[in-house]
């Protein structure tokens, strides 16, 4: 570019405005950061509190937003950076207030950025279609602002050395900020036990970035297979560890960065202490006796008791049947990961056994860790038992990658909506749990084996509707406000169809004639405005858990948590078997439980499982889908349409002919048509079945026309 037309170019804002850009970096940092906490706290005293209370917090998120907005400034565009800065943070913002006004207690965090790819289908579930549509014109409208703005923004010249010394500026003092925070204890690495009081301690443009990199499980610092071998074995000795000298601040940061912030490590980690775990996971035969009973684990969603809150007034009891069981059978609390939302959380906890608080807050192991491999869990520990596995969920497959995880924990039958004829939803659109007591008859009857069930219900998901239709059946006498007894009353009637379905299951497995351990229990609390003062305990993260069985068990009442939950149930009604079952089974009460637990868990997920002895895990087989697989059986023309025979079509199925998907009509399960189309010699025809989000679960083998 020639000097004239160099020299044309508007000046860089530091050359117009000495430390302009300094000043946008940290007064737009500020302003914004403000804006949020506003947001995340639906208050501005509540910001303004939090600013007073915690101030270096408070700075530090201002320095976060301050960071993005220097990396805007290095761009010659730097009207349409900076404003696309500001949309982000702004859109988060907001996205978080809706955010906590449906998942009460738990706000957004990078996950869920990734979670609501597949999760488009639920907006219809939260907002109606004027919302939605309105939501559409506004981003469709921030979409041509920014375009707009984009071609109209000027081009300012090239700071260079200026807009790298600002950059620089805003890590340094972010940088200072985090490490003074640290030390005085203003915020933490990790945002557990409780994701909700950490962004409301810390701020939400901290907590936010931070949920995108807490990850994993910290590494044992002397993680060894020696060390893993013993764990749970008490009378063999520990490793006496070297006392840590005294050492100053800057040693002190230096080592917390060495092996706390950026370690995904756990002290202990090495290949003799995972060695020692070993002599706990051997054979015995204390329970060679006892005849193992099918299992079927049922997941209740947003279940609990509502009769508990303090600040309500119920009308009658939506729950009896689940309360009679709670007086004649082992019931409890459990304690589960997540409140509000996250239901593949408490299924990770309870399928595998390992503890999420080990994890970082910002980890799913659906959406990651379980995407790959092969990992244990109760359905691979109890086909050492002889039991058949079969995963149940009235709603999509593909949500959560259900489809991928389930094949992945090595079940050995799916069954998701799509594979069920449901003739009955609630007003919001959701599957009535009804559906599944023929599911799960089916799946007992259809196997030569005993089963293991885990199914997962849906009806009772948000949202809770303040001006839905139906009538209440338990009307709500006193609520902190006439909106919640609404929503409370529409929540009441969907669990109370749940309680119906409890009843009629295990009415009917009363009589059933092999030996069946039903374990029910609530997947977190419901999305519904109340807040820790209104429950009995004080506790977010508690729900109900209840063990029946058709045969006589001694009752024994126990709290535990959601990671414990298999191990208990073996340990009441079968031999418990598998590494985390056995471990749990046997060392719940040790003094060094939760240590030995965060050791063998990071060998297991992340370290070099050496507690498997250098085996690999394998599948047995192909998980299949469907209670029996989908049949095509024949294939004929008459008139302009096409008709596909077979077996166990259901509303999800489509006609594929030649891998091209075809619009198809459900006539019946046996019946499939494809209007307007005729096929030709040679042309092959399956059927596949379509989850929600348009991706292929199965599909049959091909017919080729002859």
């Amino acid at each position: 570019m020639g000097k004239q037309a160099e020299s044309g170019m508007r000046e860089g804002l530091g050359r117009r405005f000495p430390f302009g850009g300094t000043a946008i970096m940290l007064g737009g940092g500020t302003l914004i950061n403000i804006i949020l906490e506003i947001l995340s706290r639906a208050s501005v005293k509540a910001a303004v509190l939090f600013t007073a209370e915690n101030p270096i917090a408070f700075v530090l998120g201002c320095l976060v937003v301050a960071f993005t907005l220097a990396l805007a400034l290095v761009f010659r565009r730097k009207l349409f950076s900076l404003t696309l800065v500001t949309v982000i943070w702004l859109t988060l913002g907001v996205v978080n207030s809706m955010v906590l006004k449906h998942r009460t207690g738990y706000p957004l965090t990078f996950a869920d950025l990734i979670l609501s790819i597949g999760a488009k289908g639920l907006l219809t579930v939260y907002y109606t279609w004027w919302q939605i549509a309105l939501i559409g014109l506004l981003i469709a409208a921030v979409l041509s602002l920014m375009i707009i703005l984009f071609v109209k923004s000027p081009k300012y010249r090239n700071e260079k050395k200026r807009g790298l010394l600002r950059l620089l500026l805003a890590v340094v003092l972010l940088g200072a900020c985090f490490v003074l925070a640290l030390a005085g204890g203003f915020v933490k690495t990790s945002l557990k036990p409780s994701i909700y009081h950490a962004y409301m301690e810390y701020g939400f443009s901290y907590s936010f970035v931070r949920s995108a990199f807490d990850k994993r499980i910290a590494r044992p610092m002397d993680y060894s297979e020696t060390m893993v071998t013993v764990i749970g074995t008490q009378d063999n000795p520990q490793p006496t560890p070297t006392p840590k000298p005294d050492r100053g601040f800057t040693e002190d940061f230096i080592e917390f960065v060495r092996n706390g912030l950026f370690s995904s490590r756990p002290e202990g980690y090495t290949e003799e202490s995972v060695d020692n775990i070993r002599d706990l996971l051997g054979y015995t035969d204390q329970y060679d006796d006892l005849d193992t009973p099918n299992l079927i684990f049922i997941q209740l969603e947003s279940f609990f008791d509502p009769l508990t809150l303090n600040d309500y007034q119920i009308e009658g009891d939506p729950i009896p049947n689940f309360r009679a069981l709670q007086q004649d059978y082992t019931s409890g609390k459990l304690l589960v990961p997540t409140v509000s939302g996250g239901t593949a959380n408490t299924e990770y906890e309870v399928l595998t056994g390992c503890n999420l608080d080990f994890f970082g807050s910002g980890e799913f192991p659906f959406q990651t860790v379980l995407q790959e491999g092969v990992w244990e869990s109760l359905a691979l520990d109890l086909k050492t038992l002889g039991l058949y596995s079969t995963f149940i969920h009235n709603y999509t497959g593909s949500f959560y990658h259900r489809d991928t995880v389930y094949s992945n924990l090595c079940f050995d039958r799916f069954v998701s909506e799509e594979y069920m004829d449901i003739t009955e939803t609630n007003p919001k659109g959701w599957a009535k749990d009804s559906v599944l007591f023929g599911v799960i008859n089916d799946a007992l009857l259809t196997t030569q084996e005993r089963d293991f069930l885990y199914v997962v219900t849906v009806q009772s998901h948000g949202a809770y509707p303040d001006d839905a239709e139906e009538e209440a059946r338990f009307p709500v006498i006193a609520s902190p406000s006439d909106t919640d007894s609404l929503s409370m009353e529409y929540y009441l009637n969907q669990i109370n169809d749940v309680d119906a379905f409890i009843g009629e299951l295990t009415t009917a497995l009363t009589v059933f004639d092999e030996p069946t351990v039903v374990v029910l229990f609530g997947d977190h609390l419901p999305g519904l405005n109340f807040n820790v003062d209104e429950l009995p305990q004080g506790d977010l993260y508690a729900t109900p858990y209840v063990i029946w069985s058709n045969y006589p068990l001694e009752k024994q009442d126990k709290d535990i948590e959601a990671y414990q939950l298999g191990a208990y149930t073996l340990l009441r009604c079968a031999r418990p078997v598998g590494t985390m079952v056995r471990f749990h089974a046997e060392q719940m009460e040790s003094p060094k439980y939760m240590e030995e637990m965060e050791i063998l868990e990071y060998d297991i997920v992340y370290g070099e499982q050496y507690v498997y002895g250098g085996k690999t895990l394998e599948r047995e087989a192909d998980m299949v889908f469907g209670i029996n697989p989908i049949q095509i059986e024949n294939c004929y023309i008459q008139g302009n349409n096409t008709f596909v025979t077979g077996k166990g079509f259901t509303p999800a199925s489509n006609i594929y002919v030649d891998d091209s998907k075809r619009k198809t009509i459900l006539v019946n399960s046996e019946l499939l048509i494809v209007p307007d189309l005729e096929i030709s010699p040679e042309d092959s025809v399956k059927v596949c079945q379509i989850a929600a989000d348009g991706s292929i679960l199965s599909e049959t083998d091909t017919l080729l026309i002859k």
